[in-house]
């Protein structure tokens, strides 16, 4: 009788955290065999943009498992029809391997969500439910409690399997991918063909595109709630162009893609930096919320194509600096106060905008400086600058 374990999922695509899982559940399981079986349709979530075919993200799966033969592709799941629901597969491979002992493997958060699955009671029945728990001092409550939980509705059989994740997921492996940075985050057969496919946008001309079509691809980068702020920063500054004497069609673009890599966090944006040799402050490298700007600006030119007008816009928009251009300003206090922005005092320079920019930026200026200082944190130098260069120029209090 052997002991197999089956780690299902949409792989979308399939990176180093999915392997290392899977190669830790087998050695402390001592597992025979593990199938990892990408879902044809996954019933609980929707395909993102750019994802692949089932029958592509399986060929990743089998690329990607070429130095790991304790692991192995399953195409179940591709040749039924409908939704992939993981009890069908446990009834298929029951019925084609009857003396094995099954093991299905799982992440935590589908773990926590197990109890909703469909026929979670079947699945509970032909399996032993296994979840990669990170490793921590102390046992994780909330993991404990679930086990209870299923041991005693559903008669699960359960395995709590410390593990030492990479810090990784597959909607940020997708980013780094179009943005030409996913190196460290794939093994090297499986990036090469998601290159020579252009799968995920990789490799593709994306420059001049049109404002719909660069909408489109740049928002496609973004958390779903920072979309509409981004949608808002370029018609706001649509807006300030045509009034100030800007060209518009400029300010709409850098507007659409000012936080283009706003999604990703720190580990990656540094990554970003070396990849677009990137100079980094002292200030920088200890504030990595800040590095969307130059990353969005190296993006903005060598992924999009875009001209150095909106590249130094973005460059720009998150601290300013002495002496900017009608686009820096532009951009920066668009960012600043587009119409989903409520913060206090935020009215105070939308009054300004059409009146006197360099009065509502001054204003911005002195109230993110302010509010820096409140709260005990670095203030950046740049922006101390600007301030004391609209000051100075404009004479104001």
């Amino acid at each position: 009788m052997g002991k197999i374990g089956v780690y299902g999922g949409s792989f979308n695509p399939i990176h180093l955290g999915h392997i290392q899982a899977a190669e830790e559940m087998a050695q402390a399981l001592n597992l025979d065999q593990v199938l990892i079986v990408p879902a044809s349709v996954p019933p609980h979530k929707q395909m993102p943009a750019y994802s692949p075919s089932a029958e592509e993200r399986l060929e990743l799966v089998r690329l990607s498992l070429m130095d790991h033969p304790r692991l192995s592709a399953c195409d179940l799941e591709l040749r039924r029809s409908g939704p992939s629901y993981t009890v069908d597969t446990l009834t298929q491979l029951h019925a084609m391997r009857p003396e094995d002992e099954i093991y299905l493997l799982m992440g935590t958060d589908m773990f926590l969500s197990l109890h909703s699955w469909y026929r979670a009671d079947e699945i509970c029945r032909l399996a032993r439910i296994v979840c990669a728990a990170r490793e921590t001092e102390r046992p994780d409550k909330e993991l404990e409690e679930q086990a209870k939980r299923l041991k005693k509705e559903l008669h699960a059989k359960v395995t709590l399997v410390q593990n030492h994740p990479l810090e990784m997921s597959s909607t940020t492996v997708r980013r780094m991918i179009f943005f030409d940075c996913a190196q460290d985050y794939l093994a090297p057969q499986a990036l090469a063909y998601i290159e020579a496919h252009q799968l995920y946008g990789a490799k593709r001309d994306w420059t001049h595109l049109n404002l719909e079509r660069l909408s489109f691809h740049s928002l496609a980068q973004h958390k779903p709630p920072r979309a509409k702020h981004a949608q808002g920063v370029c018609l706001t500054a649509q807006k300030l162009a045509e009034r100030w004497g800007e060209r518009i069609d400029l300010a709409a673009r850098a507007g659409i893609l000012h936080d283009v890599t706003k999604a990703l966090d720190g580990p990656e944006q540094l990554k970003l930096c070396a990849r677009y040799g990137l100079q980094l402050s002292p200030f920088e490298q200890t504030h990595p919320k800040l590095l969307h700007a130059k990353t969005g600006a190296a993006v903005a030119k060598h992924i999009f194509g875009e001209c150095d007008k909106v590249c130094r816009a973005i460059y720009w928009h998150t601290t300013g600096h002495a002496d900017m251009t009608l686009m820096e300003k532009i951009l920066y206090i668009a960012d600043y106060a587009e119409p989903g922005r409520s913060f206090d005092g935020v009215e105070r320079i939308r009054k300004n905008l059409y009146q006197d920019l360099d009065l509502a930026l001054y204003t911005g200026f002195c109230m993110s400086l302010e509010e820096l200082a409140r709260e005990g944190k670095e203030v950046d130098v740049y922006s101390m600058e600007a301030a004391q260069f609209l000051k100075k120029e404009r004479g104001f209090a």
